[in-house]
This record gives structure tokens, C-alpha cells and sequence, in this order.
């Protein structure tokens, strides 16, 4: 398995939602690093969330240590809007708006 990409199950999400959002969770393997495949996996879930979803917006949510994971999310235009603690864990939560007037 190179990875895997998929909306976190409503009432699982690491962040509180807003209405009509849901959080983003994705990972992948080590050999597969720095190729473009989570980025590319991300903008195809994106699209599917606002064409297919009707979602206003979408969250994701990253342990402040894995920079690989904040540059895919800066790369598909998400913007960092707070730092918290997720069980002991410095983390960042990004979000992007997928309403027309801002794609």
C-alpha cells in the first residue's frame, strides 16, 4: 500500500468542524515521500468534496513536527488558523474554503 486519503468519520475529528466542513486525514509511506502523491491525492478529494459533497470548507489537522504533511496542506491552499494540543502533541489546524467566490 503506497498510502491512504479519506474524510475522518463525523464526531472523530481532531478539531471542532464547522458547519457543512469536515476534516481531512491522509498519510503515506516513507518510500513515496516527496513525489507529489499526497498533493495530487488531496486537490482530487478536494474536488469531490466540493462537486460531490456540497461542503463549504474543509479541515486538516497536523502534529507541528511533520512538515512534510503542513507543506501538502500550504500547497493546496490551506491556511494555518490555530495551534493547540492534541493530547500532549503541538499541533496546527488548516483550513480552506471551497466556496465558489474563493476557488
Amino acid at each position: 500500500m503506497i498510502g491512504c486519503i479519506g474524510l475522518v468519520p463525523e464526531g472523530d475529528e481532531h478539531y471542532a468542524v464547522m458547519q457543512r466542513e469536515r476534516e481531512v486525514g491522509y498519510w503515506i509511506g516513507y518510500p513515496y515521500w516527496g513525489q507529489g502523491l499526497t498533493t495530487e491525492a488531496l486537490k482530487a478529494l478536494l474536488s469531490y468534496c466540493r462537486n460531490q459533497l456540497g461542503l463549504y470548507s474543509v479541515l486538516l489537522t497536523v502534529d507541528l513536527r511533520n512538515y512534510g504533511s503542513r507543506r501538502v496542506a500550504e500547497k493546496c491552499g490551506f491556511i494555518q488558523f490555530d495551534r493547540y494540543d492534541l493530547d500532549g502533541v503541538d499541533s496546527l489546524a488548516y483550513r480552506l474554503s471551497l466556496t465558489a467566490d474563493l476557488l
